[in-house]
């Protein structure tokens, strides 16, 4: 479905399902999107067309259509376009010898294997920042640095419509998701309080077939609230027994169910970004048998 914001702006909702994601469309002196991953419903729209495409980030469900944009300057922000050249951080798998035992070639097709497109290389022109105004004609877009995703992710800031696109801040029932090295709890945080502190009247973000205007604060602050929530949860389970990394995501604190192995290994790694916030505020250690204890009980 493609829904009319302003005269200018429209909303491309993706409607295939897992692995695609929400797009902005503007049609102005200048034709712009925000991100290419929107799926089949791409072809009612003339690609071709597109001046500039800009990717909020670089994973697969963000980029995956930017080929249609042949004639497109592609942008995304300068940590994006260098993770862009690792196959890995482009379908979230950096880390996975860390985590899992499996071969991650014989359990790929959970996901509906590895696209073959994901191994060529990536055409980036040129890179957006922090404030940077982006200038369609009647149509300006404020780039709003964002991370915790991960470190390079950004929203987008529409003045005119009083809107912002604030892409994988994806209020989900299953997120946050920060489960990789370049993904950063603290980081999300701010990030999220930085869009409550800009007071827009509508959200949209990549994987919500809605736009959101009534009670933004705290819509956001309950997702904001769900990185805490895990936290404590992680906290008392090194309390209660001490525990590994694995014991502990085997509690399921991240995801209800881990339906696809791949769940259990962001499980794992969203776990141990939690271990290691809660080493740097002094409340708990790891021990020698790799297990983690809060500090309480191991004084």
């Amino acid at each position: 479905m493609i829904q009319q914001i302003s005269k200018n702006v429209k909303i491309i909702f993706a409607e295939d399902g897992f692995a695609v994601c929400n797009c902005m469309l503007v049609e102005d002196d200048v034709q712009l999107m925000i991100d290419s991953g929107a799926g089949a419903i791409l072809s009612d729209v003339n690609t071709a067309g597109i001046d500039i495409l800009v990717n909020s980030h670089r994973h697969w469900d963000h980029i995956r259509g930017n080929d249609l944009m042949i004639n497109a300057k592609i942008v995304t922000h300068p940590i994006e376009r260098i993770a862009m050249h690792d196959p890995t951080k482009l379908v979230a798998i950096s880390g996975w010898e860390e985590f899992m035992d499996e071969d991650i070639g014989k359990v790929s097709h959970q996901m509906g294997g590895i696209p073959e497109r994901i191994l060529k290389p990536w055409r980036v022109d040129d890179e957006i920042n922090d404030g940077q105004i982006i200038d369609c004609g009647k149509t300006k877009i404020e780039v709003l640095s964002t991370p915790g995703h991960t470190s390079g992710h950004c929203s987008f800031l529409f003045p005119n419509e009083n809107l912002i696109f604030v892409t994988d801040i994806c209020l989900t029932a299953v997120g946050p998701w920060y489960g990789e090295d370049q993904a950063d709890i603290d980081d999300f945080i701010e990030s999220i309080n930085k869009i409550i502190s800009l007071k827009p009247e509508r959200i949209i973000t990549s994987h919500r077939t809605e736009i959101i205007d009534r009670d933004i604060p705290e819509v956001l602050g309950e997702y904001r609230d769900r990185i805490v929530k895990r936290e404590e949860r992680v906290l008392d389970c090194v309390r209660s027994n001490p525990s590994t990394v694995n014991q502990i995501a085997a509690q399921k604190i991240i995801y209800r169910e881990h339906q696809i192995i791949f769940l259990l290994f962001w499980e794992r790694y969203m776990v141990k970004k939690h271990l290691d916030h809660l080493i740097k505020q002094g409340l708990v250690e790891k021990v020698e048998d790799g297990r983690y204890v809060a500090r309480e009980a191991a004084n």
